[in-house]
């Protein structure tokens, strides 16, 4: 991230451009610039929106403040760290000098309060933690990952963002005879225009002797931070419901394609995909519910105890129920209500992103109580590229 000065340096100077701009087109009496000043204004602008828009962020990240500044500083692995104790030449992270989280949190704390050996009062701030590495404590289990099907991620430039939605596909090519009038094929897309959320959570308040005994609850709490963020992420894409901060997930958006129950689970799961060879498109996933998965793996003919209708389940010994759900993938997971399934082309939601997960700490507002919490977070945007390519199938 650039220096906040230098970007508000480089703004003021875009700034006066333009100004230049505008001032010549007084000088000369004219209404209207001409389209090379025009040109250079529009341009102009969009730097100075764009500047404006990485103030704003370095602002929020505390390039603004003193004292986050110092505590950057402090964790950077600076030259000669000064810390009482340190040996001249070491750095911060380096064995010799602060080789542990602990000695390099001490260094950030130390370095935020401190100024040509003068102590001042303790600030509220934020360091950053180490790389995520495997915890030692044993989490609890989790249902597989839906995210894992959401393979177009984009960078968004800034917290707006846009898009094109296709709406409408009718294919009219045909055969055409020597001077007639070609067929026009409707091939509908809409720009969406939307912005980037937040999505984050805290941790409670955690003795700090903790954090020097036991190196495996860091990392487990920062994996237990990061997993929740994407347990929720799922859920959003499913099931935001459009309100307030609320992604418009896929069982509340308009235009995907509704299978209505038919006879059974097995031949309705089964005209959900005839639905989509018919319109071309190409699924890369399933996704039911725990609860209907179960149901299907143990159905079984007239009744009868060993005669399973699927005879390698849903998930299990696929080729057994390929006559069913073809060769795609197959997932389970409760973010799909009880009673419904999903079929859909996954590369057709599109996850926009910024900055990717931070997760920091806060080891000076608990200084009471010696105890830290931690917040983790990203912004996140999602579109809905096709919405037709999402099948919502009704079970019952």
């Amino acid at each position: 991230m650039q220096d906040i000065t230098e970007l508000r340096e480089t703004r003021a100077k875009l700034a006066a451009a333009r100004t230049a701009i505008t001032s010549a087109v007084e000088a000369r009496g004219a209404s209207h610039a001409n389209p090379k000043e025009s040109e250079m204004f529009r341009r102009l602008t969009e730097q100075i929106e764009t500047l404006n828009d990485k103030i704003e962020e370095a602002v929020r990240a505390g390039q603004d403040n003193p004292t986050s500044r110092a505590v950057a500083g402090a964790i950077a692995r600076a030259t000669n760290c000064n810390r009482p104790g340190a040996d001249p030449g070491t750095r911060i992270g380096d064995h010799a000098g602060a080789g542990d989280w602990a000695s390099r949190a001490a260094d950030a704390i130390w370095k935020a309060n401190s100024f040509d050996g003068e102590t001042r009062a303790i600030t509220a701030s934020s360091i950053d933690l180490p790389a995520l590495v495997l915890p030692q404590v044993v989490p609890m289990e989790r249902p597989k990952r839906i995210i894992d099907l959401l393979v177009d991620r984009a960078e968004s430039p800034s917290n707006a963002f846009e898009y094109w939605t296709q709406t409408t596909r009718t294919n009219n090519a045909a055969m055409v005879a020597d001077f007639a009038t070609k067929p026009t094929s409707v091939l509908t897309v809409t720009p969406v225009e939307d912005r980037l959320r937040v999505l984050a959570h805290l941790s409670e308040e955690i003795p700090n002797r903790l954090w020097l005994d036991y190196d495996e609850l860091r990392a487990f709490l920062i994996t237990e931070l990061y997993e929740g963020l994407l347990d929720a992420l799922e859920g959003q894409v499913l099931n935001g419901d459009g309100t307030g901060e609320n992604f418009t997930g896929i069982l509340h958006a308009s235009g995907t394609t509704a299978v209505a129950f038919n006879t059974d689970v097995p031949t309705t799961l089964r005209g959900a995909l005839s639905t989509f060879e018919t319109a071309g498109v190409q699924p890369t996933g399933w996704v039911l519910n725990p609860t209907d998965a179960a149901a299907l793996d143990l159905l079984r003919e007239g009744g009868t105890p060993d005669m399973f209708v699927l005879g390698g389940g849903y998930q299990n010994g696929p080729a057994d129920s390929n006559n069913v759900f073809g060769t795609i993938p197959r997932l389970v997971s409760p973010r799909v209500p009880a009673g419904k399934a999903l079929l859909a082309d996954w590369t057709k939601v599109r996850l926009f992103t910024r900055g990717g997960v931070m997760t920091q700490l806060d080891p000076f507002s608990g200084f009471a109580t010696n105890t830290t919490r931690l917040r983790s977070e990203m912004r996140i945007g999602m579109g809905l590229l096709r919405p037709s390519a999402f099948a919502v199938i009704a079970l019952s």
